[in-house]
């Protein structure tokens, strides 16, 4: 059992360690790399349709959420007012919760979410597949949507 918990401790300061390495290579982002992390974000995460009008980015991982909105806000210079989060949850959800818990990790009011999708159950859905459910972040300005797309495709040529 001393073993054990030794090999758990040993594990816990590497883990430590390895964190602590992490924070002196991050310790502060520059705006230029926060615009790099938000175009990357958008090529993975972005809408691809060609008749897209809009800015529209989906993810369930709330940090990930957060720094997008980070990129549209700090680097873009969005106007709040045009921001919209359409909401993809499962059946059996609280609705309810899940626009609370986005409305405030993303500063975002609750009268601006559009009506959520739900997608009806069936038995092949984990129950742990996306608890929070998944947002689209959605910003009405095409010019914007053409300005990151073709950063994209700038950054694209590159390689």
């Amino acid at each position: 059992k001393r073993g054990g918990i030794a090999k758990r401790l040993q594990r816990l300061n590497r883990i430590k360690n390895i964190r602590e390495e992490a924070l002196k290579d991050i310790k502060h982002i520059s705006d230029r790399e926060l615009w790099l992390i938000g175009i990357v974000l958008y090529w993975a995460e972005g809408s691809k349709w060609s008749g897209e009008k809009i800015v529209d980015f989906a993810n369930s991982d709330s940090e990930m959420v957060k720094i997008f909105l980070m990129f549209l806000r700090k680097i873009c210079g969005i106007s709040e007012s045009k921001l919209r989060i359409y909401l993809y949850c499962y059946e059996g959800q609280d609705i309810d919760k899940l626009i609370s818990h986005w409305s405030k990790l993303t500063g975002i009011p609750k009268e601006k979410f559009s009506k959520p999708y739900i997608k009806k159950s069936s038995k092949s859905i984990a129950k742990n597949k996306m608890l929070n459910g998944l947002v689209h972040i959605r910003y009405g300005d095409k010019k914007l949507l053409n300005l990151i797309r073709s950063w994209i495709k700038e950054i694209s040529s590159e390689f």
